[in-house]
């Protein structure tokens, strides 16, 4: 509602409210879909001034205006990445922060872009949640006081964070902050070290204070007239924080907890962890019951902890507390509107006590996500992707605006024979159907249309000209496709500063347009973005520009190049492995037990190549120690609770999870044990096999599709029974197993206090054929992390 984050408005909404118009939107993928503090962009929030509703989107990157009261679109803004969090609004005009890094500045009537400024301190792209974004994403949400805007850049301290406050009408900055990217701070469990500010959320101000939300850790806090850095208590906080915070003049509301503005200090804990509602200097709280807190009578005691540190208690009066299981989500006038499954409502507050009563409910369909109230409109958004918009007028018929994304493979593109015939020869000559798709140069799109229809590629594409890039967007937007299928930048390609190792495929739409004219860079730009282990650019050449080309590509001498011709087109692949880069194919880095990687590439600085983008439900927990990561073949190997998962460790994305139910077990817990430390790794990779030791058998599965190539039994032990995978090792075509580890029994029955951290016997195999090649007993046991090759 403003710039404190208070969900309170003064004008009440008309007592009787239907429903006018909905819209239909493609739902949201979240940035972080399994964090439950970091549900930022579960679902649009919508907000309105001068009689429009703004609607940002990261499903295709834009800001729509909408008329109010009718629901139809006015225009829509594409920026250059996801828009995860809500605009805000003054003075005609519309502000938002993009993971592009940058603050835009929109004229609310027309979207015109008045500025736009970047926060990041370089234009860098890198992959963040699946997207081609900037490597500081600006997801330090916009608030807006008193003609200036602030905002923030970047959520990883040690590359640097900036917080800006801005002037709103020329895009100058009044100050900047980035200092706090590297503090010397408490961290949680009580321990000092460098870490820093890392900014998003919905930035909040209050007096002479901004606010900045900390995803999952507590706010900062910093004067906002000069953008001095007053505080950020990590530690003191563990666990607290979320991306959204509300602020009165002397406190600040997160997550379940309220905060003294003035220090940071906290010590109240509301009922629920949803955001409250602050109006006339009461709290109001939904949950599972409805209750309100007296700000005007709240006392700070100080007193001693159990370490003996003087803690400043807040206590804070209840009003009242009455039955009702809504969330609420604001105040308008003298009602409190909220939802819960299926249903939205309204309560009255009584004059005299201030207690709500429920006046009217009605049923809705879909979860709802946000809810505001202007220009005597009710609009409800839902996670499902729908808005909808009620007010005093009673229609017939409301109207419904349908905007969903069809399936890519049954978009109608306009392209031309000859597009899909080139997109038809490029997957039956090369069959690369997934990953990323880098087109330099452009001409109409509708290649990429075709592409994005015939494939799984995400596709990017650059080209210098700005008018073009307008018009392609709109086109591929009306498609379906703009956004998370294809996105575009305005940029000469030859300059496009994306991260390496990116692309399966580099195309052109329009090689004249490409940068292949300039020759040597062209050709850098061009393989510095392809993969390893084969990364192709298809080009339609004429044989002039072909030779022109192959010249290029050997004065730039790029290491395990590969050109070739094959009929119009030249082909530029990146074959193999790195030169200097190195495997990590068991548990302490090789079968060695070295713990020493070969790779020479690695090397400080370091900076993000890519992050998020996959689910970390089916991951081990961190405490349970579970058997490290495996890298070999440009693939990264993860265990899981009851899979395995290969990743693109260039890209992040998941290529194969296989199902193996139990094979974390041992590993699956947040007890702080030892784990695959002390009883070692059930597996290995090599470039041709994965190897897992599954209880009674081993399994050897295809590193490129985790599909089971084989199975392996151990010998009968003297029970006459297929004993036991302990250890796993591969050295050369030999596999080396740990047989019938030895576990002590607990004091219950089949409870065990060691998991085997060592075995009876040794059994190396033909690690092909699984034929047994010799066999030796202990006289004690074989120790997992013990046993060494070379």
């Amino acid at each position: 509602a403003d710039a404190g984050r208070t969900a309170a408005v003064a004008d009440g909404l008309p007592t009787e409210l239907h429903l006018n118009w909905t819209i239909e939107l493609p739902p949201l993928e979240p940035a972080w879909p399994n964090q439950p503090q970091l549900q930022f962009d579960v679902g649009y929030q919508p907000i309105v001034a001068g009689g429009r509703m703004f609607v940002a989107s990261s499903a295709n990157d834009s800001v729509t205006a909408i008329d109010l009261k009718t629901g139809r679109e006015i225009w829509k803004f594409f920026a250059e990445g996801p828009i995860r969090f809500a605009p805000v609004a003054s003075d005609g005009k519309v502000f938002f922060s993009c993971d592009d890094g940058h603050l835009y500045c929109l004229q609310a009537s027309s979207g015109k872009l008045i500025w736009k400024f970047r926060g990041a301190p370089m234009d860098r792209k890198i992959i963040g949640n699946r997207r081609v974004i900037s490597a500081w994403p600006a997801r330090g949400a916009p608030v807006i006081k008193d003609g200036t805007v602030y905002f923030a850049a970047s959520i990883w301290p040690f590359m640097g964070t900036f917080i800006y406050a801005v002037d709103a009408n020329s895009g100058k900055i009044v100050w900047k902050n980035s200092g706090t990217g590297s503090l010397y701070l408490l961290q949680p469990h009580d321990s000092f070290a460098f870490g820093g500010v890392t900014p998003q959320g919905y930035l909040a101000i209050s007096g002479d204070s901004l606010i900045v939300p900390n995803g999952r850790s507590a706010p900062a806090c910093f004067d906002a007239a000069t953008g001095e850095f007053k505080y950020f208590h990590l530690g003191e906080n563990k666990r607290r924080g979320n991306y959204a915070v509300a602020v009165s003049q002397n406190y600040f509301f997160n997550t379940r907890t309220v905060y003294d503005t003035a220090t940071g200090d906290s010590s109240f804990s509301l009922p629920t962890s949803d955001l409250p509602i602050l109006a006339d200097a009461t709290v109001y709280c939904g949950g599972s019951q409805l209750s309100a807190y007296d700000l005007k009578t709240s006392a700070v005691k100080t007193e001693r902890d159990r370490k003996g540190r003087n803690i400043a208690r807040l206590s804070l009066n209840r009003k009242w507390e009455v039955d009702g299981a809504y969330r609420l989500w604001l105040k308008a006038g003298n009602r409190l509107y909220g939802s819960q499954t299926g249903k939205i409502a309204a309560f009255e507050l009584d004059v005299q006590t201030g207690k709500p009563t429920l006046v009217w409910e009605k049923d809705f369909p879909g979860e709802v996500c946000s809810m505001i109230a202007a220009d005597d409109c009710l609009v409800v958004s839902t996670v499902e992707g729908t808005i909808h918009c009620f007010s005093a007028e009673s229609v017939a018929q409301p109207v419904t605006y349908k905007k969903t994304v069809a399936k890519s493979s049954s978009v109608q593109n306009p392209a031309q024979k000859s597009d899909q015939e080139s997109v038809q020869q490029l997957i039956s000559q090369f069959d690369i159907t997934q990953g990323y798709c880098l087109a330099f140069g452009l001409n109409d799109g509708h290649q990429l249309a075709e592409l994005a229809r015939q494939t799984e590629l995400q596709i990017v594409g650059v080209d210098a000209d700005a008018k073009k890039v307008s018009q392609i967007r709109t086109q591929l937007d009306a498609l379906s496709l703009y956004g998370q299928r294809i996105s575009i930048f305005v940029n000469d390609p030859v300059q496009f500063n994306v991260s390496p190792y990116l692309a399966s495929m580099i195309i052109s739409e329009k090689l004249g347009d490409s940068g292949i004219g300039q020759g040597v860079p062209f050709v850098r730009r061009v393989f510095h973005a392809l993969r390893p282990y084969g990364g192709i650019a298809v080009f339609n050449t004429t044989d002039e520009q072909h030779d022109q080309l192959e010249a290029a590509i050997l004065k730039a001498k790029l290491p395990k190049a590969e050109v070739s011709r094959s009929g119009k087109m030249t082909i530029l692949k990146r074959v193999g492995a790195l030169p200097g880069s190195g495997d990590w194919t068991h548990q302490y880095a090789d079968v060695a037990n070295t713990a020493v990687s070969k790779d020479r590439l690695v090397k400080a600085p370091l900076g993000i190549l890519w992050f998020g983008g996959s689910t970390n439900e089916t991951i081990l927990p961190r405490h349970g120690h579970g058997p490290s990561e495996q890298v070999i073949g440009g693939r990264l190997f993860i265990e899981g609770v009851d899979s395995m998962r290969a990743m693109d460790v260039y890209t992040g994305r998941i290529l194969w999870e296989t199902p193996l139910p139990g094979i974390g077990k041992y590993y699956n817990n947040t007890s702080h044990q030892p784990g695959a430390n002390s009883l070692g790794s059930n597996y290995a990779t090599t470039d041709d096999g994965v190897y897992i030791a599954y209880g009674n058998k081993g399994l050897r599965l295809d590193p490129e599709t985790g599909k089971i190539l084989a199975e392996f039994r151990l010998p009968a032990d003297e029970s006459s029974q297929a004993p036991e995978w302990g250890y796993i090792g591969v050295w050369k075509n030999l596999l080396i197993v740990g047989s019938s580890p030895i576990k002590e029994e607990g004091k219950k029955p089949g409870e065990f206090t060691q998991d085997g951290t060592t075995s009876k016997r040794i059994v190396v195999m033909d690690r092909y054929s699984g034929k047994v090649l010799w066999k030796k007993d202990a006289e004690l046991g074989f120790r997992h992390n013990a046993i060494v090759l070379g």
